[in-house]
């Protein structure tokens, strides 16, 4: 048994081989892309989950180095990240450019594959708003700005998007990230119509009505008594 395979042994009884953990390691990166991350928005969080995967992976080398050289043990971290994440972004990436449903839609190269392609213009000063204009003076009225977003600048998809019935639905972070939602704030469908009903009894043409008469009335009473 190998070097690499003796310090798993460490960790998990039976001790497999080299070849059997970097291919366990390597189906799991394309099992997390088909089963977690291929219908889920990830880019945003590789900047905030970026320091906590610094601080496991040392973590796990100073586990491993405790009965083993230090050197060694970092040189099978490498390799058991590599071979995880070289499937996983192939993975990521051959589907975001040949199979994803918003493939058809025009837009730069990069933007199909990250949402970070932008980011170095942003930040040498130019203004998103300005960066969209520019695409879509090239690329028409739809461009898929990201891998998972379209920036649609047209008068007629407004009542398409927003009016009623529609079937787009706002992303969890539209309104911003709050823990109490208001009716008016409240993006998800399903929470959104269990939540409706009371309001639509309360402001309903007759509630309005009757609540109108009211302070009609208490306003004339008032005067009267002035």
């Amino acid at each position: 048994m190998s070097f690499f395979s003796l310090q798993m042994s460490n960790l998990l009884t039976g001790g497999p081989t080299d070849a059997q953990i970097f291919l366990s390691l390597a189906l799991l990166g394309l099992a997390s892309h088909m089963f977690f991350i291929r219908h889920r928005n990830v880019d945003r969080l590789v900047g905030i989950g970026f320091m906590p995967y610094l601080y496991v992976q040392f973590g796990l080398w100073l586990l491993l180095s405790i009965r083993s050289d230090p050197i060694k043990s970092g040189i099978f971290l490498w390799l058991a990240n590599a071979a995880f994440y070289a499937p996983l972004f192939a993975s990521i990436s051959v589907y975001r450019l040949f199979f994803h449903p918003l493939k058809p839609f025009p837009g730069p190269s990069m933007a199909r594959l990250t949402t970070w392609w932008g980011v170095n213009r942003l930040a040498m000063g130019e203004q998103r708003y300005q960066l969209h204009d520019e695409l879509h003076r090239q690329y028409g009225k739809l461009v898929r700005i990201a891998p998972n977003y379209l920036s649609i600048n047209s008068q007629e998809a407004v009542a398409i998007i927003y009016g009623p019935g529609t079937k787009c639905e706002k992303s969890n972070t539209f309104y911003g990230l709050r823990d109490a939602k208001s009716l008016q704030l409240e993006a998800e469908f399903t929470k959104h119509r269990a939540r409706r009903p009371a309001w639509d009894k309360a402001l309903s043409a007759k509630s309005m009505y009757i609540r109108h008469e009211t302070k009609t009335s208490d306003l004339k009473y008032s005067l009267e008594a002035d």
